[in-house]
C-alpha cells in the first residue's frame, strides 16, 4: 500500500509539502527527480523498470501523485519489503 502525505500552509516558507512512499517491486530502481521535457516541462523522479513515475508537477503547477489500494482482497498476502521493525 502506498502512503501519501499532503500538508498545506504549515510551514511559513513553505505553502505545500507532499510526501509519498510507493509500493514497488524489488526490481524497480529510481532516478532522482528531473525535469523532463514533453507537451509541458515536468519535475519528477523516474522508475527505471517500468520507465514511468508515480508523483511530480510541471510548469503549470499541477502535482500528480499515483497511489494503489486493493479494495477486491487478496489472494495471497505477501510482503514487499520485509518487515519494518
Amino acid at each position: 500500500m502506498c502512503t501519501f502525505i499532503f500538508m498545506y500552509k504549515l510551514l511559513k516558507d513553505y505553502p505545500i509539502i507532499a510526501m509519498h512512499s510507493r509500493y514497488a517491486p524489488l526490481v524497480s530502481k529510481e532516478v532522482p527527480p528531473r525535469v523532463s521535457r514533453g507537451k509541458l516541462r515536468a519535475y519528477h523522479p523516474l522508475d527505471t523498470y517500468s520507465t514511468g513515475t508515480w508523483i511530480g508537477f510541471n510548469e503549470e503547477k499541477l502535482f500528480v501523485a499515483v497511489t494503489d489500494q486493493n479494495t477486491i482482497g487478496l489472494d495471497k498476502v505477501y510482503r514487499s519489503r520485509g518487515l519494518l521493525a
